[in-house]
């Protein structure tokens, strides 16, 4: 197995917006074999399907998504010819699909993901062959089986809820005399979607018949339903007008029945195989070419769709299909090799971190002294920190705490058993800050989990002393009067 890394193009659901991220791409290998095909990932990142295995034989899989470990043959049932095929798994790990007796009979198996052979066969509706397509997070297992046997293929095959146990008690979910109808994708909900004949529809969970037939109700001939999501949204394909070209649709059922026709990548043919919960849906698509390329599908139908071929790296020599798409965009399929082979392949976007805007709370504080004299530059200012109910004092990260958003304290107490935190601040520090009057002194600071920022404010009187000049008195000399002159004696 090798893993590549690739810039790719990222599609948002809820628009037509393009970015670039940077997607791993990992060739999942095989069973020893030549070829290998993915079906489907759950969203613990496990992926399905079947490979070659040493003997050419076709085997359901369990893939190994890192590379680091060996893939899991998940084997067949007894009197088996070899072959299996794994095509559903749920976010508990269970794995359902199919395999074949040793005259060619499809089987529905619920598999043993382990791999240590303890698989159960689901049976049928009496006509000894079926095959499992989907499974539930709720254990709910739906495909088709025949009635009864048939010497041509599928001409009663239909919709299935299998017996997890391998009882036999299956469901027959169609009720009409139809000839082919399969239940292809189940939700968490229940709800069941496949097609009967050439009609999209939603299937009973309990068999009751009470059937929507979708199709019905939309202008074309052909519709089927090949997935479904969580919220109930379905894709699959059908034609909008009587003998058109398949092409790619989004369905909806909400009373009334709804389908945007998704459209393709230049050529004449679309499928859409795979819808997330967001509303991603990926699938193939003809190109003008003729060849079919893997595609995620612009949602609201507006054609913006990307060829997933034109955003990986052309030397890797890829040609890549799409098969699903799970809830943490991580898209797995198959593509043919540089060699000629087709391998099972991942790819799997960059783990987006939301940033979480911490909450913002208010705190109490009092400051001692709250007249300020800056021009002491050896005394101190005590900030008394009292926080809101449901913050702890010792859960302060006291590195965070900040006078105006940059003034740091000298010293801190922050203790479990307190409730009341303590910060000392030096006048000098705040006579960086404060003007003389009365001045609003903020505090700031954020608790340990970096979830919560307080702020606590209080009025503080600010001022500088005024230094009194010495008043200098300058003395004039007194004048002396001039001595008399006293005459000489004679």
């Amino acid at each position: 197995m090798k893993t590549f890394y690739l810039l790719c193009i990222f599609a948002l659901a809820s628009s037509a917006a393009l970015g670039l991220p940077k997607y791993t791409f990992t060739d999942l290998g095989t069973l020893g074999g030549e070829n290998s095909y993915a079906y489907a990932i759950n969203n613990n990142g496990q992926v399905i399907g079947r490979a070659d295995n040493i003997d050419g034989q076709r085997r359901a899989v369990l893939f190994d998504s890192t590379g680091n470990v060996a893939n899991i043959d998940l084997g067949t049932l007894p009197a088996g010819n070899g072959d299996s095929w794994a095509y559903a798994i749920n976010n508990i790990g269970q794995i359902v699909g199919l395999d074949y007796d040793e005259y060619g009979t499809e089987r529905a198996i619920f598999f043993d993901a382990t791999g240590q052979g303890n698989n159960i066969a689901l049976g049928s509706l009496g006509g000894g062959t079926g095959g499992a397509q989907a499974i539930s997070d709720t254990g709910v297992i739906v495909g088709w089986s025949a009635t009864t046997p048939d010497e041509y293929f599928y001409s009663n095959w239909h919709a299935t809820r299998f017996d997890s146990t391998g009882s036999g008690l299956n469901i027959d979910l169609d009720k009409t005399d139809c000839y082919l109808s399969v239940a292809r994708c189940v939700n968490k909900a229940g709800i069941i979607a496949g097609n009967s004949e050439e009609t999209a529809m939603i299937y009973d969970l309990i068999g009751s018949g009470n059937n929507v037939d979708i199709g019905s109700q939309l202008t074309g001939d052909f519709t089927t339903v090949l997935a479904i999501n969580d919220k109930g949204q379905m894709v699959g394909y059908g034609n909008t007008q009587p003998g058109y070209y398949h092409h790619a649709m989004l369905f909806t059922a909400n009373g009334s029945v709804t389908a945007i026709d998704l459209g393709g990548i230049g050529g004449t043919r679309s499928y859409a195989t795979s819808i997330n919960v967001a509303g991603e849906i990926v699938g193939y698509a003809r190109t003008a070419s003729g060849t079919y390329h893997a595609t995620w599908y612009d949602p609201n139908g507006s054609g913006n769709n990307i060829d997933l071929n034109t955003i990986i790296d052309p030397n890797l020599g890829w040609e890549l299909n799409a098969a699903y798409i799970n809830d943490k965009g991580q898209i797995c399929g198959y593509g043919r090799t540089p060699a000629g082979a087709t391998h099972a392949y991942l790819l799997t976007p960059p783990v987006v971190v939301e940033e979480v805007q911490p909450e913002l709370v208010t705190a109490r504080v009092n400051y001692m002294p709250r007249v300020i004299n800056t021009a002491v530059k050896t005394k101190w200012i005590m900030a008394n920190v009292q926080l809101p109910t449901g913050c702890k004092v010792s859960d302060v990260n006291t590195a965070s705490l900040r006078i105006g958003g940059k003034i740091k304290p000298d010293w801190t107490y922050f203790s479990k058993n307190s409730r009341v935190g303590l910060a000392r601040f030096t006048t000098a520090s705040i006579s960086q800050l404060a003007k003389p009057g009365v001045y609003e002194l903020e505090l700031t600071g954020q608790m340990k989990d970096g979830k919560t920022i307080f702020t606590a404010k209080q009025n503080v009187t600010v001022h500088k002393p005024v230094v009194k000049k010495p008043v200098v008195v300058v003395k004039k000399p007194v004048a002396k009067a001039p001595a008399k002159k006293v005459a000489a004696k004679k």
